[in-house]
């Protein structure tokens, strides 16, 4: 599998990614997001759902706190 780069501005994960990560935003502020290099995947389901089908801010302070500790 080859990596291809992308831009972040039409990416469907957080800044914080790496650049090899894959994912996609949910519902209400949800988001799966997987990183083959780093072995890291992650999901996020907030409770309660909002309304709009948008990456929420708690999902990006999530996936930032989980590459911060790697």
């Amino acid at each position: 599998m080859t990596s291809r780069p992308r831009s972040r501005a039409s990416a469907s994960v957080p800044e914080a990614a790496r650049p090899n990560a894959f994912g996609h935003p949910g519902a209400g502020g949800s988001i799966g997001l997987g990183d083959l290099a780093h072995g890291v995947a992650l999901a996020f389901t907030p409770n309660p759902r909002r309304g709009r089908l948008a990456r929420g801010r708690r999902a990006d302070q999530l996936v930032e706190a989980v590459y911060a500790a790697l």
